[in-house]
């Protein structure tokens, strides 16, 4: 899956692509790290809209209180604003896009529209339903720096203290992390995002990973898999 454009250096950009709750936000973090380019999740961009509160930002808040899938033009025009910036000169990562057979094409155009060589890799990480439920709905983070928890797995090492700013009692969670909103994403992630798979499968270069498993080893078969496409 690899578009050239004359002789430019390619350059990699990574989709994690997988149900709410599978860890792509995780491992989305671990990669822009390793590979030194930025994690662009569009579920950050839509929910600092709301944040702002800007007229889209109100309607955004409806929508997404619901658990429905955000209009594409809305989503792409927010995205190509980020991809265009020099910080996504050398690559990116993205976390939450595309989520339907519209998005996956629209993309390529935008892709296309950047003028540059893509090495185009896609990581599609599986969870089951149950796995996704637990996970979300233990899910907490620090109203102050963003950072994330899980009841699960991953609390801050001082009860009540966040690990990365020292925040005291600054922990909340998310509206749409409910049981109801999660099962009508899980709806929606079937109907709309696991064709995507498909269209992925036939262009080639993407690959799946098991991500029922511990973070490390989903971390780790990463890895593996990048290293047979990557120079990195």
């Amino acid at each position: 899956m690899k578009s050239a454009v004359g002789m430019k250096k390619q350059i990699p950009v990574l989709i994690l692509i997988g149900p709410p709750g599978c860890g792509k936000g995780t491992q989305g973090d671990y990669l822009a790290e390793r590979l030194e380019v930025p994690k662009l999740s569009t579920g950050d961009l839509l929910r600092n809209e709301i944040k702002s509160q800007t007229e889209l930002g109100k309607k955004l808040e409806v929508g997404m209180g619901k658990g429905g899938l955000v209009d594409d033009q809305i989503v792409l025009k927010l995205l190509k604003e980020k991809v265009k910036a020099k910080a996504c000169e050398i690559g990116f990562i993205l976390d939450g896009f595309p989520r339907s057979l519209i998005q996956a094409q629209r993309l390529e155009g935008l892709l296309e529209g950047l003028n540059k060589s893509i090495n185009l890799v896609v990581i599609d990480i599986t969870v089951s339903d149950k796995g996704v439920l637990n996970r979300i709905t233990n899910r907490y983070y620090c109203s102050k720096c963003k950072t994330n928890y899980n009841k699960l797995y991953k609390n801050p090492r001082k009860k009540g203290v966040c690990d990365v700013c020292g925040e005291r009692d600054s922990f909340a969670v998310r509206e749409d992390d409910t049981e109801e909103v999660v099962k009508n994403r899980l709806v929606e992630y079937r109907s709309q995002t696991a064709p995507v798979i498909s269209y992925y499968e036939k262009k080639g270069g993407l690959f799946h990973v098991d991500g029922n498993k511990e973070i490390g080893e989903v971390t780790k078969k990463i890895d593996s898999e990048l290293k047979k496409i990557l120079t990195c």
